[in-house]
């Protein structure tokens, strides 16, 4: 018998260093892949013979340029409402802290579970928002690929440019720890 079993907190991230840590190679890694898939798109469409480079405005270009707006707002929006739920884990963490009203998380100390419930949160919401990041810079990739318009490669410049924005730091994440506790004391 797994001696964890029934215990549903046991892949909570244990300090904030290493759930930065692991929130850097996802987003890097879903960054270097839209990197990796432009770069190929493009090169495979600069070889072709009679290559040439069009800037037509066409519908397509509307379309999913309206996609990336779309997808952008929609990676605001939607890990902001996945970050509430950890509001119940900040009052939480503040009624366990001396500091509450002056938080300092330490990096390489040990998680209590609150903490570590809204740090998951954070991880799920911070994932979910590079991830609605990385479709349109493909989709933009391939749409180029396929026409040699030089506006779907711009917007796949643009968007894997706001997705490099959005890789974690500690330091972003440690303030938005601190910034929640202290908001719930």
């Amino acid at each position: 018998m797994n001696p964890n079993s029934g215990n549903r907190h046991n892949s909570l991230p244990s300090t904030l260093g290493k759930s930065v840590l692991m929130m850097q190679i996802i987003s890097i890694a879903l960054l270097f892949g839209a990197v990796n898939i432009t770069m190929i798109l493009v090169a495979m469409a600069m070889t072709r013979e009679n290559a040439a480079i069009k800037t037509d405005l066409e519908p397509l270009v509307i379309i999913v340029f309206g996609f990336a707006i779309l997808a952008a707002a929609v990676s605001i929006v939607l890990p902001s409402l996945l970050l509430r739920s950890a509001d119940q884990h900040a009052a939480a963490a503040a009624k366990l802290r001396d500091d509450a009203n002056h938080p300092t998380i330490d990096p390489e100390a040990p998680l209590t579970e609150p903490e570590a419930l809204m740090l998951a949160r954070y991880q799920t919401s911070h994932i979910v928002g590079a991830a609605l990041m990385e479709g349109p810079a493909l989709l933009a990739a391939v749409a180029f690929f396929i026409t040699s318009n030089a506006f779907f490669l711009a917007i796949a410049v643009l968007m894997i440019l706001f997705l490099a924005m959005r890789v974690a730091t500690q330091s972003k994440v440690s303030t938005w720890m601190e910034q929640a506790i202290r908001h719930a004391a």
